[in-house]
């Protein structure tokens, strides 16, 4: 999931685009993956391989990252997961902008 999600924005992404460095600061945290986990226990239960849904995996996963960083902006945290929130770093307009382009 964690390749197919990097490979997935840094090709939508140049290297001299400012957003970047935030999105790869999301993508850094790993967590649980829970969300697209969930959905491969099922979709695999069924008999089929999850490597045909990983778009939905994907999607499943951006659209979680994306509800933490709207939090985090609403709540104006300052860290997610003993790392410096997307508001802390890079500001507002930033975590907004990422909250939606992720979702």
């Amino acid at each position: 999931m964690d390749g197919y999600l990097r490979r997935y924005w840094s090709q939508r992404f140049p290297k001299d685009d400012p957003l970047r460095p935030v999105v790869q600061h999301c993508l850094s945290d790993i967590g649980y993956r829970f969300r697209p986990y969930l959905l491969k226990i099922a979709y695999e239960r069924r008999g089929r391989y999850f490597a045909d849904i990983l778009p939905v995996g994907a999607a499943v996963e951006l659209l979680q990252i994306s509800s933490l960083v709207i939090d985090d902006f609403c709540d104006s945290s300052s860290t997610r997961n003993g790392q410096p929130s997307v508001v802390a770093k890079w500001g507002s307009k930033a975590a907004v902008t990422i909250g939606v382009l992720l979702s």
